[in-house]
């Protein structure tokens, strides 16, 4: 069946898109009966300028020629036509994403830019938590080492008070005892031994002071680490949310090309094979 088809090379430049590429198309349309091709109706052939053939394989039938296609003259009418068509109707789609700094590749789909912009999006995220890490690590591993140094001075301390209650215990019960079994000659013993008890257990007092305020620091130390955990996290939130605007900032432009850019290597009547139903 006749068609006429049309190859044209478009040449693509933008500095800003940092686009530099050539792209060919090659186009097939319906053959007219009086009027142009209607390109918009037209189908892209996958085919190279060199894989044309000039002879037909045999056995293969051919339908009849329209008049306008047996005109010579028709075909630089619809030359032109073609190219004025493609200039206006093919530009290059780009997409730029301006935050993260990506343009599309030429011919690059929007989905997969959107794949490329997901995977460089996970990257930078990577990169901006690692930093925000680092910024509170010398704080929590400061924080780290006084919360073990707390830990310590509890167990060191509630030790301390643990043998100065045996301690005590131990006075009270001596002074007592021999206050009540004693001979009176040894008044003033058990008067010495109440006033030693007495003084241990005042010192049992502070010792049990002592591990409360350890207790009290730890718990501070504790609250601190929280509080350095939370505004840690909340950093990284903020920054996740802000970074998954940068997928809307991704803007379409469109490349057009000049008509100097643009240069026909091939038109004219192709004939396609088609199947015919009877």
């Amino acid at each position: 069946k006749p068609f006429i088809i049309g190859i044209g090379d478009i040449y693509y430049s933008s500095a800003s898109l940092e686009i530099d590429t050539h792209i060919t198309y090659t186009l097939g349309a319906e053959a007219p009966d009086t009027f142009d091709p209607d390109w918009e109706a037209g189908f892209d052939l996958d085919i190279a300028p060199e894989e044309l053939r000039t002879t037909a394989a045999g056995g293969i039938p051919f339908l009849k020629l329209p008049k306008t296609l047996a005109e010579p003259r028709n075909y630089a009418t619809w030359g032109k036509a073609f190219q004025r068509w493609i200039r206006q109707n093919k530009p290059l789609v780009i997409y730029k994403n301006q935050p993260l700094k990506i343009v599309s590749l030429p011919e690059e789909s929007e989905a997969d830019f959107t794949i490329r912009i997901d995977e460089a999006l996970r990257e930078k995220r990577d990169i901006e938590i690692e930093k925000i890490r680092k910024k509170y690590d010398s704080k929590m591993a400061t924080l780290q080492k006084q919360l073990i140094a707390a830990e310590q001075a509890i167990e060191r301390e509630s030790e301390q008070a643990k043998h100065r209650n045996m301690e005590t215990v131990i006075s009270f019960g001596s002074a007592l005892a021999s206050a009540l079994f004693g001979r009176k000659s040894l008044t003033a013993t058990s008067t010495y031994r109440m006033g030693s008890a007495l003084s241990k257990a005042g010192r049992l007092k502070k010792e049990k002071m002592d591990v409360a305020r350890a207790e009290e620091r730890l718990q501070f130390l504790q609250n601190q680490m929280t509080d350095l955990e939370t505004r840690l996290n909340e950093e990284i939130d903020i920054l996740t949310r802000n970074m998954e605007k940068y997928k809307e900032a991704t803007r379409e432009s469109l490349v057009r090309p000049k008509s100097t850019d643009i240069t026909i290597k091939a038109f004219g009547l192709a004939w396609i094979p088609v199947r015919i139903r009877e």
